[in-house]
C-alpha cells in the first residue's frame, strides 16, 4: 500500500514575474512529490507555467476575492492539511475560506516585505498583529532581521514566527544562464553595470539615474541596462533624456530569463528604497558576481554585498571603487539558501 501523500495548498496569483512568484514556483518544483500531493489555484487571466506534478486550478474570476466561494468549496472537497500563501491580500481570503469551510489545514504566511516600512498608523499596526498572532498557523520570515523586526514592530509573538531563507535554485540558475542572447558587451575598458526589477519608486531606479547625472564625469567608462517594466518606465525614460544620459542608461523591458545577461556584467546595482529579501542578489552571487546596494533593511542578512549609505553620490563612488578592486570571478558560498527546500519540507509535516 503506498503512503498517503500529504495534502498542500498554495494560493497566489501567478508564477511569473516578481521575485515572491519566483520563490514559490521554485519551492513547488523542488517539493518532493512522492510526499506531497500539489493543488495550486491562480486567479483567471494570471500567467502560468506547467510544474510536473502539480494540480493546477485556475478560479473563475480575475480578483481572488470575488472567488471565496470557489475557494470554499475545493478546501471542502481537497480536504487539504496545509495551505501556504505568499501575498498578503491572498493570506486573508485563504483564512476567510478555511474558515468558512470548517477545514483543519495548517495555514503558513510567507511574508516577503518590511511590512513596518509601509504600515504606519496605530489601527494598521493592530491589524497586522492580530491577523499575524490569531489568523496564521505560522509566520514565515526570511531573516532573523526581518523576525526581529516582526517581534518589535507588530508584536508577534516568537513561537509564531519561522526563519526560511529564500530558497535559491543554484542548479536552474547555472543552466538557464547557458542560453543563447542577442547581446553585445560593450568593448575596451566599458564596464558594463546591470539592475533588475519592477521600474517602481520602491525600486530606486531614479535614484540610480540621478547618482549617475551627479558623477557624469567619474562614471565617463560606465554603461547601465536596467531590465524590468512597470509604471515608472515613461518617468525614467524622461529622466534620462532630461539629464542627456541616454548614451550611458537603457531601459532593456522585461526578460523572461535574466540568468545569460547577469553573466555579462562587471557589476550589479540595486539602488532600491524598500525590499524584503531581493532574490536577484542571491541569484546574481551565484553567478559570481559582486552586487552593490543601498543599505536597507531588506539586505541587511545577505552577507557578501557591498553596502552604501543612502545619500546622493555615494552610490556610484563605491561602485566604481568594487570595479577598480579586482576582475577576479567573485565566489561565495550559498549553500544555506540552496537548502532551504528541505525546511519548507519539513514544516509542512508537522
Amino acid at each position: 500500500m503506498l503512503p498517503t501523500k500529504i495534502k498542500l495548498l498554495v494560493l497566489t496569483p501567478s508564477l511569473v514575474g516578481g521575485g515572491a512568484e519566483k520563490i514559490v514556483f521554485n519551492i513547488l518544483n523542488k517539493l518532493d512529490k512522492s510526499k506531497f500531493a500539489i493543488t495550486l489555484l491562480i486567479p483567471l487571466g494570471s500567467e502560468s507555467v506547467i510544474i510536473p506534478d502539480v494540480n493546477v486550478i485556475r478560479l473563475k474570476n480575475k480578483r481572488i476575492s470575488r472567488s471565496i466561494f470557489e475557494i470554499i468549496t475545493l478546501m471542502r472537497e481537497g480536504k487539504f492539511d496545509y495551505i501556504f500563501t505568499t501575498h498578503f491580500h491572498y493570506s486573508i481570503v485563504a483564512f476567510l475560506a478555511k474558515t468558512l469551510a470548517f477545514s483543519g489545514a495548517k495555514n503558513f504566511v510567507r511574508e516577503s516585505n518590511y511590512r513596518s516600512e509601509i504600515v504606519k498608523s496605530l489601527s494598521g499596526k493592530l491589524f497586522y498583529s492580530f491577523f499575524y498572532n490569531f489568523c496564521c498557523h505560522k509566520l514565515i520570515l526570511q531573516s532573523p532581521n526581518m523576525e526581529t523586526v516582526y517581534h518589535n514592530y507588530f508584536k508577534v509573538k516568537k513561537n509564531k514566527t519561522l526563519v526560511i531563507p529564500n530558497f535559491l535554485d543554484g542548479d536552474s540558475i547555472i543552466d538557464k544562464s547557458k542560453e543563447k542572447i542577442n547581446f553585445s558587451k560593450s568593448k575596451g575598458n566599458i564596464k558594463t553595470v546591470m539592475s533588475f526589477g519592477r521600474l517602481e519608486k520602491a525600486k530606486g531606479f531614479d535614484l540610480l539615474i540621478k547618482d549617475i547625472a551627479l558623477n557624469i564625469n567619474e562614471s565617463s567608462n560606465l554603461v547601465f541596462y536596467i531590465f524590468g517594466d512597470g509604471s515608472e518606465f515613461d518617468n525614467l525614460q524622461n529622466l534620462i533624456i532630461n539629464n542627456k544620459l541616454s548614451d550611458k542608461i537603457k531601459l532593456m523591458g522585461f526578460v523572461n530569463n535574466p540568468y545569460p545577461f547577469i553573466l555579462q556584467a562587471d557589476i550589479i546595482a540595486l539602488p532600491s528604497r524598500l525590499e524584503g529579501f531581493p532574490n536577484i542578489v542571491l541569484e546574481c552571487l551565484k553567478l559570481n558576481k559582486r552586487v552593490i546596494s543601498y543599505d536597507i533593511s531588506g539586505v541587511v542578512d545577505i552577507p557578501y554585498i557591498d553596502k552604501v549609505p543612502c545619500q546622493p553620490g555615494l552610490f556610484i563612488e563605491r561602485l566604481l571603487e568594487v570595479l577598480n578592486e579586482s576582475d577576479k570571478d567573485y565566489s561565495v558560498d550559498l549553500s544555506h539558501f540552496e537548502s532551504s527546500i528541505k525546511k519548507y519540507e519539513s514544516i509542512f509535516s508537522f
